[in-house]
């Protein structure tokens, strides 16, 4: 238990995995018992079932996604040994999905478990907040636009809101537990492999358009980053090349067109900059 990434599901099949606690006969609190992992999942305390998590009704079905159970435990704290015992389902449609399923598990004291909680919710409280912020930056910079279509900065304005939110969305929804099937999560993450690239891409191009740089060298020059972010998780040069790398060339550019804005006196330069920098 002391290292919980150990637990890797092989195979499909059903997999136990049991421990025996030499409890301390001076312990008189409860504890938490946490699990984590992909697929259907159950717990057993001393023989009695205590977590039970997917769709154990059908043999075939998909497991769930990341999954996270737990539920507070008594120990008898009587000398004897206690039994824990985990049982995990994969299926040959979960197989599809991962070739590898870590199944983690700890015990820790109850108030960990409202902390590991509360960090959560706070987690997704800023991503929502994050997603609310460029909707309606989509919203008014798509209005703009759709009112003078001359002003392309605003209508670039508004598919770089348009990803970023879909950024937000796609990278959010497997921190919520909303019992998604694996398919479905993996068919997301996915989408935020295209959808990240093209967000920074676009946003060297709205800093460039506002600062009247762009031009189609520098078009086709990062577009050919943005594809290269994207084979670089969708292809095998994943395995020599990573996306944050390519990410800094982006960055590297709207900082450098920033302080060229300001030290031009561009009119609002520097606000457009604090900007781009805050976003990276």
């Amino acid at each position: 238990w002391e290292d919980p990434y150990a637990m890797y599901v092989g195979p499909v099949g059903t997999y136990w995995v049991r421990f025996r606690l030499d409890v301390d006969p001076k312990m008189n609190s409860p504890v938490m018992l946490a699990l984590s992992g992909h697929g259907t999942l159950e717990a057993y305390h001393n023989g009695r079932l205590i977590i039970r998590s997917g769709p154990w009704d059908d043999p075939e079905a998909v497991g769930i996604y990341n999954t996270r159970s737990s539920v507070l435990l008594s120990l008898a704290c009587d000398g004897r040994p206690e039994v824990i015992a985990l049982r995990l389902r994969k299926t040959a449609r979960d197989e599809a999905g991962h070739g590898y399923w870590p199944l983690i598990a700890d015990l820790h004291a109850a108030d960990v478990e409202e902390y590991i909680r509360r960090v959560g919710t706070r987690s997704r409280l800023e991503f929502g907040f994050f997603g609310g912020v460029n909707a309606l930056i989509l919203l008014l910079a798509a209005v703009i636009w759709w009112r003078d279509r001359r002003e392309r900065s605003w209508g670039l304005l508004a598919l770089f809101a348009l990803f970023t939110f879909a950024v937000t969305v796609v990278f959010t929804l497997p921190k919520v537990d909303l019992g998604i099937s694996i398919g479905t999560v993996n068919l997301v993450l996915l989408l935020g492999e295209f959808v990240y690239p093209l967000s920074v891409y676009l946003l060297v191009l709205v800093v460039r358009d506002l600062f009247a740089t762009l031009d189609r060298r520098s078009v086709i020059g990062f577009g050919m980053l943005a594809l290269l972010m994207i084979a670089a998780k969708i292809t095998p040069v994943a395995e020599y090349m990573d996306q944050l790398y390519v990410s800094v060339i982006f960055f590297i550019e709207v900082a450098r067109q920033s302080v060229r804005a300001v030290r031009q006196g561009h009119y609002a330069g520097w606000v457009i900059a604090a900007g781009g920098l805050v976003f990276i």
